[in-house]
């Protein structure tokens, strides 16, 4: 399992979060101290990484949560020399944001 943590300002201060990648769910998913704030469906063929969907936990809404999981996701497919086709207008909203979104997006 692949993950990154770091730790939050504001709201949630006092937690720290993770973003793992949870292959047996087909997600990325947020996490502070073990709590699920957020994730994002996934499905990868070939060097190409489908987003479909990205969701926040309803209590959780509203406190940047899909962005942070947006930031791990981004670092995991960097790492792992990946591409990303984001369905899900959440997850291509933040990978346009990106100043090297043309090296992220699949054609």
């Amino acid at each position: 399992m692949w993950a990154v943590g770091r730790r939050e300002t504001g709201a949630m201060s006092d937690r720290t979060t993770e973003v793992t990648r949870n292959e047996v769910l087909g997600r990325y998913e947020l996490r502070a101290d073990g709590e699920l704030l957020s994730w994002a469906q996934f499905s990868v063929a070939a060097d190409v990484v489908t987003v479909p969907h990205v969701e926040t936990e309803p209590q959780h809404r509203g406190n940047h949560h899909s962005s942070t999981l947006m930031e791990g996701l981004v670092e995991d497919l960097r790492a792992r020399d990946l591409r990303i086709e984001p369905l899900c207008w959440v997850a291509r909203s933040y990978v346009e944001s990106l100043p090297d979104a043309a090296s992220l997006l699949a054609d």
